[in-house]
């Protein structure tokens, strides 16, 4: 019963990384339509994008190394950093998108 319950748990937290996932592609390809259609120079925003995306990559990475880990019994899963990246980035794009409406 204990192990059913591990599994199930590890299932409902790949769903919820899926759905991390999503999120951050979806405000990822916004910040890109915002950057490609400014009128300024946008390089300071392409390096932030940039720098956004190798983040989350690693997080990513770093969580599905930990739960194939936790599968073994060792370790625990934190999704909190990558939570905080997704809200910030949600700021500055509502941010962004204020200060330059289209």
């Amino acid at each position: 019963m204990g192990a059913r319950w591990k599994r199930e748990r590890r299932r409902v937290f790949r769903l919820y990384l899926t759905d991390l996932k999503h999120d951050f592609w979806r405000l990822h390809a916004e910040a890109r339509t915002l950057v490609a259609h400014s009128g300024a120079d946008s390089s300071e925003l392409v390096t932030v994008l940039m720098r956004q995306l190798w983040i989350f990559m690693r997080a990513t990475t770093g969580l599905e190394m930990r739960l194939a880990l936790q599968w073994a019994g060792i370790g625990k899963i934190d999704a909190a950093p990558l939570i905080e990246l997704l809200e910030a980035m949600r700021a500055d794009l509502a941010h962004r998108t204020a200060l330059h409406p289209a």
